[in-house]
């Protein structure tokens, strides 16, 4: 029997593979995943859609057509079809998944999207209980933003990354001493901060002035300059500083060159030491009232980790964010001081041994991420 609309057999479409009635039910997770995938297909990287199809949608397809054998067919729309053989054919070259272990998901990077948060391509769900913090307040998820660095310590489900804590890092916050709009850098408690015209999100550089109190969330760079990807409002009258304790000594230490004494009734941090500095802004001076270890997440109690960062160069090869990078050669133009995305595990709590690394790419003008080839 034809379809008078079409000519077509009943049941058939131009597009789709065919399988059993009852279909539309069993596809009901992959629905689902579309509907979250706030970080969108099109933004992914071809092995990370590759890793999305072989392990969720693909064996829910099988399944689909496993159960329909022997009834009457319907259709798999054209869509869901076309995905399947897109990342099918790439599955194989995909970097492997693999339990997280104990140590659960250490991800530190940039807020890009919502529907959850989007950090590093990885969609990261939380609830109402999940803890919040930024600059050592509890804070609601009204106020994560877009472009804010956050730290998460989360586990990985079947299906999804679930957030346990969300860390929300501002590397300095206080009044603004400088601006320089053709540099597209401002200056506040002596840290350089570039902004740029149209930042991620927040105030842009025109929207800056001296004397404005603002709160800047971003990556800082080895050289101590903080690249802003977040800029907002904030009280003027009080500083905050986090950072590596540099060049420490009897008198005091630097954080991004800015030098400051240790608090009275606080103990001198170790060099290289992540540290929180609180206190008052006076004429554009810090002064100090209270020193604390960062409160950041430990990544080497992680079992799985995606890290954003700078690569710092140490002695004995390139580190991000405290921990020493496991790898072999590079690109020429991939080393210190480039950014990337780490993607891989903890191995003896010292070295960060890499499944993919990411590395920024401007080409054009345009921020794309560009995986690095996978050495065999």
């Amino acid at each position: 029997m034809t379809d008078r609309r079409s000519n077509r057999p009943r049941g058939e479409s131009p597009r789709g593979s065919r399988v059993g009635r009852g279909w539309h039910v069993l596809l009901l997770p992959v629905v689902a995943l579309a509907a979250s995938l706030s970080c969108s297909w099109g933004s992914m990287e071809q092995n990370q859609r590759s890793v999305l199809v072989a392990e969720i949608v693909q064996p829910c397809l099988e399944a689909v057509v496993e159960a329909s054998a022997g009834e009457s067919s319907t259709v798999i729309p054209g869509a869901l079809a076309g995905l399947v053989e897109t990342g099918a054919d790439a599955a194989s070259a995909a970097p492997g998944g693999g339990d997280e272990g104990l140590g659960g998901t250490g991800i530190v990077g940039t807020i890009t999207a919502f529907g959850s948060i989007c950090v590093n391509g990885i969609e990261v769900h939380f609830g109402t209980e999940t803890p919040i913090e930024r600059q050592g307040m509890r804070i609601t998820s009204g106020l994560l933003e877009r472009g804010q660095l956050v730290e998460v310590g989360a586990t990985r489900g079947r299906y999804e990354v679930s957030a346990q804590r969300i860390l929300i890092r501002i590397p300095v916050a206080g009044p603004i001493e400088r601006v320089d709009l053709a540099g597209g850098e401002i200056e506040v408690l002596g840290q350089r901060i570039l902004v740029g015209a149209e930042p991620m999100a927040g105030l842009g550089i025109r929207d800056l002035v001296p004397g404005a109190g603002v709160r800047v969330s971003g990556l800082r760079r080895p050289d101590g300059v903080v690249v802003a990807s977040n800029v907002s409002s904030a009280p003027t009258d009080r500083g905050w500083l986090e950072g590596r304790a540099q060049q420490v000594g009897p008198e005091g230490f630097s954080i991004g060159g800015l030098r400051l004494a240790v608090p009275e009734h606080a103990s001198p941090p170790a060099e290289g030491q992540r540290v929180v500095v609180r206190g008052s802004s006076v004429d554009g001076v810090l002064v100090a009232y209270n020193l604390d270890l960062d409160p950041g997440l430990e990544f080497q109690q992680f079992g799985v980790v995606s890290i954003e960062g700078y690569l710092r160069p140490g002695s004995r090869g390139l580190w991000l964010r405290g921990i020493q990078l496991w790898t072999g050669e590079l690109p020429q133009d991939i080393g210190a001081n480039s950014l990337v995305r780490v993607h891989g595990r903890v191995e003896g709590g010292r070295w960060l041994k890499p499944d993919r690394i990411d590395y920024e790419d401007r080409g054009g003008g345009a921020r794309r991420w560009i995986p690095l080839p996978r050495r065999r």
